[in-house]
């Protein structure tokens, strides 16, 4: 659909190309004569005979923008072919392009900019995703969606230097400050690959880069821009809805938990990364299996993203023959609950439903700048008491009555550390190790 109006004006600028064309030239070896060719084939919907035309355009002259654009927007979408696709569609911008790059001033050409940065940046080529993101957003016309992208990007994981690293954060703080000002007027997020949250929101992740950022501003903005643009995420257990509010008491949601019962504290585990090789498994898993079984009733939840591999037996329960993965045969019990979302559609539907009929007392998050899922999931009141730790390395930027509390270590936060954070801080003490050391040498 975003492409009809562009394709009619291509093609009108190819018509008035062809006509100015020598008429003693082959046909066939015409690029203005075969693109009007092409077009007309594709308003008569017979897109497999345009593109074999848009192809032969390309033979004979390989920087023709309406061929690059045309092939690379369906070539994209082909696993076996969205190398070449993306290449075209890049090549479509450069300046040498006929009848003329793509008008980044259209509509079709910030979105064109928009999925190619979004590619670039997730196989961490930040520079050439910088140039596409911010093409999208320069336009007058750019949409909320695109100035996110370029927002989101700034703070990359390698700024050139201190100087850098400070005009980055300053020209993320802006940026984010005219979205949230933009959404505060109702405008909605505009043109997206249906997954509005994981197009345009870009990891927060590399903020942890940045050490001269007040984090607590910088996650905080990024927090609530997700909250004002994606309401729909903020859920709140039924049960729970007494906690879910400005005024939030703290001390209520704790009281509530564990206050004069004597049964187990029910606490939940959650992380995208609870397979093999992934630093929170590294870093909690020895202290996630050594917990009391006498006073913790645990459950595990695995959310699984599209291209994360299997639990690995630390969910999925493994035969009485299966060697354990290193590390982690202590993880789960056979007492214990494991379970899986896999991202497909209604997924947060589902683990809403499942965790809030869990009637939790503590849910754990561990990891959820490094988990898109679990970034998502996190802004859901789903027990009593919520919190995030060090797998999560800087401040969540939820406020406090969706995330209680951020689990540290005392030996590893200065005097008034609290100020950093969003959530309330709560340390472990500081004269012991919060880890459980396992030998990696056999």
């Amino acid at each position: 659909r975003l492409l009809t109006l562009d394709v009619l004006a291509l093609a009108l600028s190819v018509l008035v190309t062809a006509k100015k064309s020598s008429g003693g030239s082959s046909k066939e070896k015409d690029p203005n004569y075969l693109s009007q060719k092409a077009f007309e084939q594709l308003t008569l919907g017979n897109e497999s005979q345009a593109m074999k035309l848009f192809a032969k355009v390309l033979k004979v002259q390989p920087n023709n923008a309406n061929a690059l654009v045309q092939l690379g927007m369906r070539q994209m979408g082909k696993p076996e072919t969205e190398a070449i696709g993306f290449e075209r569609l890049e090549q479509a911008f450069n300046e040498d392009c006929v009848p003329m790059p793509v008008p980044i001033q259209s509509q079709q050409g910030q979105w064109i900019a928009s999925i190619i940065g979004r590619r670039r940046f997730e196989l961490k080529d930040f520079h050439t995703a910088a140039k596409f993101f911010e093409k999208a957003a320069s336009s007058p016309t750019a949409a909320i969606c695109q100035k996110l992208q370029y927002a989101t990007s700034l703070l990359t994981p390698f700024p050139l230097s201190t100087f850098d690293a400070r005009q980055r954060i300053q020209k993320y703080n802006k940026a984010m400050d005219e979205i949230l000002a933009r959404l505060e007027t109702g405008e909605e997020m505009g043109p997206n690959d249906g997954d509005p949250y994981a197009f345009c929101m870009l990891t927060a992740f590399y903020q942890t880069a940045y050490y001269d950022a007040s984090h607590k501003e910088t996650m905080g903005k990024h927090a609530a821009v997700v909250l004002k643009a994606f309401p729909e995420y903020h859920y709140t257990a039924p049960h729970l809805s007494h906690l879910d509010d400005e005024e939030d008491d703290l001390q209520m949601a704790v009281a509530s938990a564990v206050g004069g019962c004597d049964r187990r504290l029910k606490v939940g585990f959650v992380s995208g990364m609870m397979y093999r090789g992934t630093p929170p498994m590294a870093d909690f898993g020895g202290v996630l299996g050594r917990l009391s079984r006498e006073d913790f009733e645990l459950t595990f939840i695995y959310l699984k993203d599209i291209h994360s591999p299997p639990s690995d037996g630390i969910i999925t329960r493994r035969g009485a023959n299966d060697s354990p993965p290193f590390g982690y045969h202590q993880i789960v019990k056979e007492e214990d609950r494991g379970l899986i979302f896999e991202k497909k559609e209604g997924w947060m539907g589902r683990a809403r439903s499942t965790i809030e009929k869990l009637d939790l007392d503590v849910l754990v998050y561990l990891d959820t700048t490094m988990s898109p899922m679990c970034n998502q999931l996190a802004i859901s009141r789903l027990a009593r008491v919520q919190a995030v730790s060090h797998g999560h390395p800087t401040t969540s930027g939820l406020p406090k009555h969706i995330v209680d509390y951020w689990i540290s270590w005392g030996a590893a936060e200065i005097p008034g550390a609290g100020e950093h954070y969003t959530e309330q801080l709560a340390v472990l003490p500081a004269n012991t190790m919060h880890q459980w050391y396992e030998s990696r040498v056999t």
